[in-house]
């Protein structure tokens, strides 16, 4: 039996399940019972008043998602492949005087592999007199470089621990994202180094002139990254039988999109003028910071109706808030070389050097939500248990988009030609456009304020026969939903100032200023409202005493007029749980 159980162990192991709390992490059970049933696996998991209740040792596994995706996100059903890779997850519950638990996901997906594309074109003899000059046209390399050994790295863990009356824990999240873009195919970030030699073509007839041949080299270097940390702390502790369940959870993201692209054409060396160059620099700066934080409280309290003493009344909360700090600039230098072949006569050295500057404000999301409920459980017969809990939900979200303040815009000409911007001959251009009420050089200063009322009733009912090996859990949760959305518009006031200055300094030109547009606010409010409904079908097969499997088959659909199929299947799940000796 333990070899079985071993081997079992082993075979899930190295695949995923689901993950309520901080981790996400629920059990089979309670998702076939839509939340109304729990099982081992969620009083290991949640520091609520069940944590100290086990009186044995668990260990935890499982199938998560017959196709490949997360099925702890929601998401990966609408958008495949947005986490390659399948999450790994394994946890444990300790039983004692001093119980704890762990639990661990990870998952990293396959790294882009590096190529590298050579294109050789055709050679061209020439022959002038008696000798025959051959060579090739072009001869082109191109390296395309992943920069990563992984296209993503996720992780998830969880402590909690039972400290006197109290229940406590630690979470710790990171996601490092590279986006695989859609050209060049399959390779991060579009990284690549390009080569491409150029062999002077002479006219036939004549002797080919090294002189003229050239090299041109391109790199680009796109990050194209985004790191999430997560922190959390979950407590729970019960004072004149009412449970008091609270969690504090912060977020950070770092998002880099910057790109740096140089092109560089380098002549032949010549005694007497040395190597010729033209490059072109091409840098941008594209970031974004992400800070969120956010809490939810939850009491439980006795029941309020029915005679069962699992019915309970619960009330709760929540709070988030979260800004956006994006940072953008772009700069594009230049230096053309050019020359007469042969001497150091006729050599120019022109540049140009153009900058862009974005500040910005920063973007705000609030969101409030109260919530309350009542749980009912009826036991029917030896064979049937049935549970429902009506709750009413009234939430609160505030957003505005991150609004830039200025732009300004630096363009410096190198008049005579000599390879600086400091002479009076030299042009420096700044333009600086300052913007007030908008998000873009363009746009609008949009804000969003939805206030969602929410209605739902989970129906869960368990058929335990007693001579079957397994027991079917049946699980509904239709849901009533209605969204009131107003959104604000004001139109953009802006004022562009232009100064001009030579390479010393002086003025070149006069300074301008110019105020554009008038502020105008509108105010649109508008509602809707819709009809869902979740259907599960679960089975829960005991494999001896120390062995369980549950299995989840969830779907879910909307009751509108215009649905096309209310049991839109989303998801399969098997899990494991094993009672440890």
């Amino acid at each position: 039996m333990r070899k079985s159980i071993l081997v079992l162990f082993l075979v899930l192991t190295i695949t995923a399940f689901v993950s309520a709390q901080n981790t996400g992490i629920t059990s089979v059970f309670n998702d076939s019972s839509v939340g109304l049933f729990e099982n081992e696996l969620d009083t290991a998991v949640n520091v609520g008043p069940d944590f100290n209740t086990l009186n044995r040792s668990y260990l935890f596994t499982g199938l998560a998602n017959l196709e490949g995706a997360r099925a702890w996100d929601d998401q990966t059903f609408d958008n495949p492949g947005t986490w390659p890779g399948t999450p790994i997850w394994c946890g444990f519950y300790i039983a004692g005087e001093h119980p704890w638990s762990v639990f661990t996901g990870f998952s990293a997906s396959d790294s882009v592999n590096n190529e590298a594309d050579t294109t050789a074109y055709t050679t061209t003899p020439s022959v002038v007199g008696t000798t025959t000059y051959q060579w090739n046209n072009i001869v082109k390399d191109t390296d395309y470089t992943a920069n990563t050994l992984f296209n993503d790295l996720y992780f998830k863990g969880q402590f909690l621990d039972m400290w006197g009356d109290i229940n406590m824990g630690a979470y710790f999240g990171l996601n490092i994202s590279h986006t695989v873009p859609a050209s060049p195919p399959g390779f991060q970030g579009s990284n690549y180094k390009e080569t491409e030699k150029v062999y002077y073509d002479s006219t036939p007839g004549a002797a080919p002139t090294p002189l003229l041949d050239y090299t041109r080299t391109a790199t680009e270097t796109a990050k194209a990254v985004s790191m999430i940390f997560s922190l959390a702390m979950p407590v729970y502790m019960e004072s004149d039988g009412i449970g008091h369940e609270a969690n504090l959870t912060t977020d950070l993201t770092l998002t880099d999109t910057s790109t740096t692209f140089v092109e560089t054409y380098s002549g032949t060396p010549d005694t007497a003028i040395g190597t010729v160059t033209n490059t072109e620099v091409s840098e941008t700066v594209d970031k974004t910071t992400t800070f969120g934080i956010s809490g939810d409280y939850k009491q439980t309290l006795p029941r309020l109706w029915g005679k069962n003493a699992d019915n309970r009344f619960v009330v709760g909360g929540s709070a988030g808030y979260s800004t956006d700090i994006p940072v953008y600039s772009d700069v594009l230098t230049t230096q053309d070389v050019t020359y007469a072949g042969g001497g150091a006569a006729g050599v120019t050295a022109v540049r140009a050097n153009n900058s862009t500057t974005q500040s910005f404000g920063n973007s705000l999301i609030l969101n409030f939500m109260v919530n309350a409920g009542h749980s009912f459980f009826y036991q029917l017969g030896t064979m049937v248990s049935f549970a429902m809990s009506p709750e009413f939900a009234l939430g609160f979200d505030l957003s505005n988009d991150a609004t830039i303040k200025s732009d300004v815009s630096v363009v410096k000409t190198d008049g005579n030609a000599d390879g600086d911007f400091a002479d009076a001959a030299d042009t420096i251009t700044t333009t600086t456009t300052t913007y007030t009420n908008t998000d873009s050089a363009t746009g609008n200063y949009n804000s969003t304020i939805d206030i969602t009322t929410t209605l739902e009733l989970p129906i869960a009912v368990t058929i335990a026969p007693e001579k079957w090996p397994f027991f079917i859990t049946l699980g509904s949760k239709p849901q009533v939903t209605l969204v009131n959305t107003t959104r604000s518009t004001k139109t953009a006031v802006n004022s562009v100032k232009t100064v001009a200055v030579d390479g010393t300094g002086a003025a070149s030109g006069t300074d301008s200023t110019v105020n554009a547009g008038t502020s105008n606010e509108s105010s649109v409010t508008d509602s809707t409202i819709s009809v869902t409904a979740t259907h599960n079908i679960g089975m829960t097969m005991p494999l001896g005493e120390s062995v369980k499997l549950d299995v989840n088959l969830d779907m879910s659909g909307d009751l509108g007029i215009d649905t096309a199929n209310i049991f839109d299947f989303k998801n399969l799940v098997i899990q494991v749980i094993i009672a440890l000796p």
